[in-house]
C-alpha cells in the first residue's frame, strides 16, 4: 500500500473500530443469567443499559420472534416478559437506534417440567435461577415496590398490586385460579428476606388445605391415594395461577397422565374386546360431563379412590362396571 494511503486508512479503521466497539456491549443481559435453569416458563429479562442508547429491542426465543419492544428513553434498566419452551431454550436480544442494529446478545436457559420426560432434569452445567432475593431485588427498587405491606393483601385493583407490572403475563390462561385472579398473591407467596423472597412451602398441600380442606379429608379417607396427592403436591398437575385445561391441570387430562404412566398412552390396558382396539381416551364426549372431552379421567379419580386403580366405581363385574357408560 503507498505510504501516503497508510495514516488515513489506519485513521479510518479505528475510528470504525471506535464506533463499533463503543455498540458492542450498548446493553447487558442483567438477569436471568445464562446457562441456568426456571420450574416456570414466564420469566422477566433485565437489560442494563447507559440512558437512550436503545430505542427498540427485538427478541427472538428459539425459532419465535416477538413484536418489537419499544425502550423508554431515559431509562437504564429495561425490563420484558418471554415464555420459555420446555428443555433448552436459546433467547437473542437484539439492540436497535434509529433503526439500526447496534447489539447483539444471546443467553441459554433451561424450563424444567416434572412432566416432560426430556424436561425433568437439567444438565449440570445449568444452575437454578431465581430472581427474588435481597441482592437481585437492589436494582429494581428504584422503579418497583418490591417491599409489600398490608394493604396489598387484598388489592382493590389489579395495578394496585406490587406484583402486576412483572407478572402480568401470568393472567393470560383461559382459567384463572381465584387468588391470582384478583391479585391476591400475598395469600400464598411469604414475604421474607433471605435467599429467596416470596416462597411458597413444600409440600404445598396445607397451603390449598386452606380452601380445599373439605376435598383433601376426604381423599386421605379413601382406599387408594394417588401419589401426587400422597405426598401434598397439588401443584405437580395443578397450575395455582391459571391454565388452559379443567381444573388448572398442567397439560390436557390425558396428556398429564401420560406424562408419568407412558405405558398406557395407547389405552391398550382397557379391554380391547375382539378387534384389539384400545378404549379411546381422548377426542370423544365424556358420557357424565356434557361439554366436556372423555380423558383417563372419565374412569379414574385423579386424586383417590375406594376402589383398585383409582377407578371411580367397583370393577369387580366388569360388565356392571362398562354399563356405567355404555347402556344397553
Amino acid at each position: 500500500m503507498h505510504s501516503k494511503l497508510i495514516l488515513p486508512f489506519l485513521v479510518t479503521c479505528t475510528v470504525v473500530s471506535l464506533f463499533i466497539s463503543s455498540y458492542a456491549l450498548a446493553f447487558t443481559i442483567a438477569y436471568p443469567p445464562g446457562k441456568s435453569y426456571v420450574e416456570h416458563e414466564a420469566v422477566n429479562v433485565i437489560l442494563r443499559m447507559d440512558q437512550d442508547s436503545l430505542d427498540t429491542v427485538k427478541v427472538t426465543v428459539n425459532t419465535f420472534q416477538y413484536p418489537p419492544f419499544d425502550v423508554p428513553s431515559g431509562v437504564g434498566n429495561f425490563c420484558f416478559g418471554i415464555t420459555l419452551a420446555t428443555g433448552i431454550n436459546t433467547v437473542t436480544v437484539d439492540g436497535y437506534k434509529n433503526n439500526n442494529k447496534i447489539s447483539e446478545q444471546k443467553f441459554e436457559i433451561f424450563f424444567r417440567s416434572a412432566l416432560i420426560n426430556s424436561a425433568k432434569k437439567a444438565s449440570r452445567r445449568y444452575e437454578q435461577y431465581i430472581f427474588h432475593t435481597d441482592d437481585n431485588e437492589k436494582g429494581c427498587e428504584t422503579c418497583h415496590n418490591l417491599d409489600p405491606g398490608l394493604s396489598d393483601l387484598n388489592p382493590v385493583r389489579p395495578e394496585d398490586s406490587p406484583c402486576y407490572s412483572c407478572h402480568k403475563n401470568k393472567m393470560v390462561s383461559a382459567k384463572l385460579h381465584v387468588p391470582s385472579q384478583k391479585w391476591q398473591c400475598l395469600q400464598c407467596h411469604e414475604v421474607k428476606t433471605g435467599k429467596q423472597k416470596y416462597g411458597v412451602p413444600s409440600p404445598v398441600q396445607p397451603l390449598c388445605y386452606r380452601c380445599h380442606g373439605k376435598q383433601v379429608s376426604s381423599w386421605k379417607n379413601m382406599k387408594m391415594v394417588h401419589g401426587p396427592t400422597g405426598v401434598g403436591q397439588c401443584t405437580l398437575c395443578h397450575d395455582p395461577h391459571g391454565a388452559d385445561w379443567p381444573a388448572l391441570t398442567r397439560l390436557q387430562g390425558t396428556d398429564l397422565c401420560n406424562s408419568c404412566h407412558v405405558k398406557k398412552e395407547s389405552g391398550k390396558h382397557v379391554i380391547a374386546g375382539f378387534f384389539g382396539k384400545g378404549h379411546p381416551t381422548r377426542g370423544v364426549p365424556d358420557p357424565f360431563v356434557p361439554g366436556k372431552e372423555f380423558t383417563c379421567a372419565g374412569c379414574h379419580n385423579p386424586h383417590a379412590s375406594a376402589f383398585g386403580d383409582l377407578l371411580k366405581a367397583d370393577n369387580s363385574n366388569m360388565g356392571l362396571y362398562c354399563n356405567h357408560c355404555h347402556k344397553k
